[in-house]
């Protein structure tokens, strides 16, 4: 009895402990704040990180034509693949608790990411213009994609738990990727129209991508370079302000705690701990939506064809399906930042209902082997691609943004990053794992 007695107070005095290091550390927050307000250069500034978070993947990915035209029809499973495992770096990043931006490491995370892919897309141009052996360029496309993996992880991770300190930052990150996809959709029905359709042309508008991500990801350098110097804690080695009682007594309270818990590692757990108990329904939804979203996009949609086989043959069906697919998911994504007005259990059941739209793309993939339908049924094609994409775009976003707010300013929202960062790359790499294994039963 006395053990339990003197457990529960240890209890309550680490608790007081804690909540008066709570409050210092939301008033110390409150001053970062004041000085990263969510202005508009800043928020286009992670705008612009947002677009090149995946834009040398998609960039990759919509080369795929060239691709298989070189290497054979098995390269698009083969690059995607490629970039699962690596992919869920984040991952192990926010399970074993390593954070970027209490140690600094942010503008260098952000900074060498981005210069690191954007030498990666130089090389894949030069690997296309001078090595002519098939075999070699091949393998070296594939590891060049793993590479691209690695190093969007870390970007993404990186800017989700620098962003999260303001909500307004973090729904720029997903409108920024929702950009990504339908930028790269214009850009490839663009020079569908421009290059013909064969090797020559396709190489010329694989360049077109490249170079377009190249530009891109060195304006992404440059906005992580203004983000960051827009915070004192990254910008400086020192403090911006100089020492008060209240930066002592926020040491003091620290310290006690740290001998109350056990070790600054136990702190890290309990906020952990802390944020996975409120928010832990938003993170699983976020993974939920881009789980179901990417078992279906690309992989079965862009195997559905229309009535007409001129649209069938020149491969403008499967273009038109994913780019209707991309510039929705973005019209979602905007929609969430003016018309918040759905509750989590509502976006719950929306996500549930999508699987049942799932279903429906998966049988009308598997009818598009031999499509005989009227046109009305493209039409209802057509929709049912419209609502998948502006679901998963406004629930995306909303979620992600509703994370963040819920939670206290400081730590919490670096965690609380960590978290979105995680389940939005979980959800992609399963469901892109999913949509191969629904492809191999379809086309068996």
């Amino acid at each position: 009895m006395d053990i339990i007695i003197k457990g529960i107070t240890t209890i309550k005095a680490w608790k007081q402990n804690s909540k008066k290091s709570h409050d210092l550390h939301r008033d110390e927050d409150l001053h970062v704040q004041s000085l990263c307000k969510p202005t508009k250069k800043l928020k286009l500034a992670y705008f612009i990180i947002g677009v090149g978070l995946e834009l040398p993947y998609l960039a990759l990915l919509t080369s795929v034509d060239l691709f298989q035209s070189l290497f054979g029809p098995a390269i698009e499973y083969e690059l995607t693949l490629a970039f699962d495992p690596l992919c869920l770096l984040s991952c192990v990043l926010v399970v074993t608790g390593i954070s970027c931006q209490p140690h600094g490491k942010t503008r260098c995370f952000l900074t060498v990411g981005f210069l690191s892919k954007t030498f990666l897309m130089i090389t894949t141009i030069l690997c296309l213009l001078y090595i002519e052996n098939t075999a070699v360029n091949h393998v070296l496309i594939v590891t060049i994609m793993a590479f691209i993996a690695l190093f969007c992880s870390l970007n993404h991770i990186t800017s989700f738990e620098f962003g999260a300190r303001h909500e307004a930052f973090t729904q720029k990150l997903m409108q920024g990727l929702s950009v990504s996809g339908a930028l790269i959709s214009l850009f490839r029905i663009g020079t569908k129209i421009i290059f013909p359709n064969t090797d020559e042309g396709m190489l010329q508008a694989t360049f077109v991508y490249f170079e377009i991500t190249i530009l891109w990801c060195l304006a992404c350098v440059v906005s992580a370079i203004y983000i960051t110097s827009r915070d004192p804690s990254v910008a400086e080695s020192k403090p911006l302000l100089p020492p008060t009682d209240t930066h002592v007594e926020r040491e003091s309270l620290i310290t006690k705690r740290i001998i109350a818990v056990g070790s600054e590692e136990e702190i890290w757990l309990e906020t952990s701990d802390r944020v996975r108990l409120r928010t832990h329904r938003h993170i699983n939804l976020i993974m939920l939506t881009y789980f179901i979203a990417y078992s279906i996009f690309p992989g079965v949609l862009s195997n559905i064809q229309f009535q007409s086989e001129f649209l069938n043959q020149s491969g403008w069906t499967s273009v038109l399906l994913l780019s209707l697919f991309n510039f929705t998911n973005l019209a979602g994504s905007v929609l969430a930042e003016f018309w918040p007005a759905l509750s989590l259990e509502t976006m719950y059941r929306i996500t549930y209902f999508k699987v049942l739209f799932g279903m429906y793309f998966i049988a009308m993939a598997y009818m598009s082997l031999n499509p005989q339908w009227p046109l009305w049924l493209d039409i209802i094609n057509c929709c049912c691609v419209i609502l998948w994409g502006v679901t998963t775009g406004y629930i995306g976003t909303l979620v992600s943004t509703m994370a963040s707010e819920i939670v206290d300013p400081g730590p919490d929202r670096n965690t609380v990053g960590e978290y979105i960062s995680f389940a939005f790359n979980v959800g992609i790499a399963s469901g892109t794992v999913m949509a191969f294994i629904i492809a191999q039963v379809i086309f068996l």
